[in-house]
């Protein structure tokens, strides 16, 4: 048997599918967000107070949240994706000691103040190995 030699046909073809995975990577990594798609819901009395997408966070933002009969809690959102109640006026204070959430599911409750903050949306890192966190 002889060999056969590339044609234009050969080359074409082989360049096409180049091309084509090159462009299905570059899209798959523009269209991959940093965050997930994550946000942050805050809640008082079961109603919704603010929603927060992670992809509009600089820096940290702090919210005023107003729990009604006068209370209040602070809530911060920094654009790492963290988020935290830091300072509420509740008497045991358990919202502000549990810190710093980031994963989608974690929540944060001030029940005395009515008051839940949770992360919810896009999954994490696709590199991440962990499929569920337990405490």
């Amino acid at each position: 048997m002889v060999p056969r030699t590339l044609g234009k046909a050969d080359i074409l073809l082989a360049v096409v599918i180049i091309l084509g995975a090159c462009a299905i990577t570059v899209g798959q990594s523009l269209g991959r967000s940093t965050d997930g798609g994550r946000e942050v819901i805050i809640q008082v009395n079961n109603q919704e107070f603010r929603r927060i997408p992670l992809s509009q966070v600089s820096g940290i933002v702090t919210v005023d949240v107003p729990a009604g009969d006068g209370h209040r809690a602070a809530v911060e959102v920094a654009s790492d994706g963290r988020t935290r109640i830091k300072e509420s006026d509740c008497p045991d204070k358990v919202c502000v000691r549990t810190g710093w959430i980031a994963h989608p599911g974690q929540v944060i409750v001030c029940l005395p103040n009515r008051i839940v903050v949770r992360v919810e949306g896009g999954s994490e890192d696709a590199g991440s190995s962990l499929d569920g966190i337990a405490y």
